[in-house]
């Protein structure tokens, strides 16, 4: 049981080629989906002065997180990895869609820690 309450899913997408060929000799791409129930709050901290790129979105919402279940991040998911994510308000049942792109993932030192914890994680929301 996680001391976060679960308020957000991650989906994340990995492309694997497999040894089987299509018609035209090409590798066939396996798609896996790696699904993460997670706890994010918007980090109030960084709003307004979040570092963006030139041409990002001006909507893009910095979030951190700790993962619930599982309490860790799926190995694809490194700095810039994107997932189709759905965050819940829990108080109201309203539900946001859209894309999530990872920054930073923190792993403490102590391994005691991420088991209660989960892995902590920070990047960008990006409405649908």
């Amino acid at each position: 049981m996680s001391v976060f309450p679960n308020n957000c899913t991650l989906i994340f997408t990995k492309d694997t080629p497999s040894d089987q060929r299509d018609a035209m000799g090409n590798p066939i791409i396996i798609k896996t989906l790696s699904t993460v129930q997670a706890s994010v709050k918007v980090d109030t901290s960084r709003q307004g002065r979040a570092i963006v790129e030139p041409g990002d979105d001006p909507n893009l919402i910095y979030l951190i997180g700790y993962c619930v279940s599982p309490r860790y991040l799926p190995a694809n998911a490194r700095p810039n990895a994107k997932a189709k994510c759905t965050i819940k308000d829990l108080a109201s049942g309203s539900i946001q869609e859209g894309e999530f792109t990872v920054t930073l993932i923190t792993q403490p030192r102590w391994k005691q820690i991420t088991k209660a914890l989960g892995s902590k994680f920070e990047g960008y929301f990006i409405h649908a």
